[in-house]
């Protein structure tokens, strides 16, 4: 969306996205800043296409740069604690 929001407002032939991500655990070893071999990592990998052919690389280079600072992206970034409460 976030990235939809910027190509219309730069009038760019951004036709949209096709976005493959998978989640993957316990890579600490992959990971020179882990203190602690018990502490278990998480990751998201990300596979953004972008569809327009239109687009010059210059556009898909920024498309993905917005990509980044979409409010999902940021809150996933971030240090995320989930509370949850039964609703009565």
């Amino acid at each position: 969306m976030t990235m939809k929001m910027y190509a219309d407002r730069k009038e760019w032939p951004f036709e949209g996205t096709r976005i493959h991500v998978t989640h993957e655990r316990d890579h600490a070893e992959d990971c020179d800043h882990v203190l602690d071999e018990k502490v278990r990592i998480q990751a998201l990998k990300r596979k953004i296409e972008i569809l327009g052919e239109e687009l010059d690389e210059e556009q898909r280079a920024k498309l993905i740069e917005i990509a980044d600072k979409c409010l999902v992206h940021r809150t996933l970034e971030g240090n995320l604690h989930i509370h949850t409460e039964v609703a009565q």
